[in-house]
């Protein structure tokens, strides 16, 4: 086998890893394991010899392509992971209250929109009563109502839930064409340094379709989450151009933010979106933010200090609010 510089034989292999290393940053693992090792862009064509080679280095044998690609990101490039990180530096997500909050029914806040925006130029979240969704880009904050019309919030609105951050674009690929959300989603995974840490995400173009929906506002006495979003409008917006943003949560940080995915929609004009429950890519481009600190606001209220913020059944609950089926 003939690797990148034209050299052949089991004795690169600490070689090829040197350039993994090297390359993982710019190129993302997909891109390394595409150049280095003959892989196609899922990672199923690999050739055995290579794989042979980093069973043994591993001290185990290697079955089959995607064994191979999770065990190098696992095994091999864990080191280069650290290297990485080290690279893209430290990076802060503010978060205003907690997920379970909102499931509990706690819709007033503390901190008003100016307050919120003085954390980070990128962010979701709502309002307070739950009056719509909330969609924060280049600093400017967008109210998302149920009828799927958007307009930019007043700076004294306030908000029980928001996460945001300073959005700076570190990992940048081509969304495929054709990917749903879910099929994204695995194709993101595959993006990120390591999912024990928290992304931004950002990804801008041309969608097929985006189907949404959007909270309405509630009346006091509030109802849980699960309640409250029984009755909202799907929204679907054909050949939309425009940007899904939000953030990637780990799921050992349920509870705090949703885990996986969390993300609203807002299109070009700026004029209509809502929270995401699917769409399929037509031409869009992925940016991640990967966040290693978070500054986590909890609300001096006596609602919150008297929720029950430990559902048993909080993965249902987050299910039946976020994903709706």
């Amino acid at each position: 086998m003939t690797s990148p510089n034209g050299s052949s034989g089991m004795g690169l292999q600490g070689m090829w890893l040197g350039r993994m290393r090297t390359n993982v940053s710019d190129r993302g693992m997909w891109g390394v394991v595409s150049w280095g090792f003959g892989a196609s862009k899922s990672g199923r064509t690999v050739c055995p010899l290579v794989g042979r080679a980093l069973g043994q280095l591993m001290g185990g044998e290697v079955r089959g392509a995607d064994r191979y690609v999770r065990i190098v990101w696992g095994h091999i490039v864990r080191g280069a992971t650290i290297e990485t990180m080290t690279s893209l530096g430290r990076h802060t997500i503010f978060q205003n209250s907690l997920m379970s909050a909102l499931l509990d029914g706690i819709y007033d806040g503390e901190m008003t929109i100016g307050e919120i925006l003085s954390k980070g130029n990128f962010g979701l979240g709502t309002f307070d009563g739950l009056d719509g969704e909330m969609i924060i880009l280049d600093g400017t904050c967008y109210q998302l109502r149920s009828d799927g019309s958007a307009t930019i919030a007043d700076l004294e609105q306030k908000s029980p839930f928001a996460q945001v951050t300073n959005f700076v674009s570190k990992i940048v690929a081509k969304a495929p064409k054709g990917m749903k959300r879910s099929e994204l989603s695995r194709f993101i995974d595959d993006l990120e340094p390591s999912g024990n840490y928290f992304h931004a995400v950002r990804i801008k173009g041309t969608f097929t379709n985006v189907t949404t929906r959007t909270v309405t506002k509630q009346s006091k006495p509030y109802p849980p989450m699960r309640e409250a979003v029984g009755d909202d409008k799907e929204i679907t917006f054909e050949n939309a151009r425009g940007i899904i943003g939000g953030f990637r949560t780990p799921k050992y940080a349920k509870g705090i933010g949703v885990p996986g995915c969390h993300v609203h929609f807002i299109n070009e004009e700026r004029t209509s979106g809502g929270h995401v429950l699917d769409y399929t890519v037509e031409d869009a481009v992925i940016e991640l933010c990967p966040g290693t600190d978070m500054e986590l606001h909890l609300p001096l209220t006596a609602d919150f200090a008297a929720g029950n913020l430990s559902p048993d059944d909080i993965d249902e609950q987050i299910h039946t609010t976020e994903v709706k089926g």
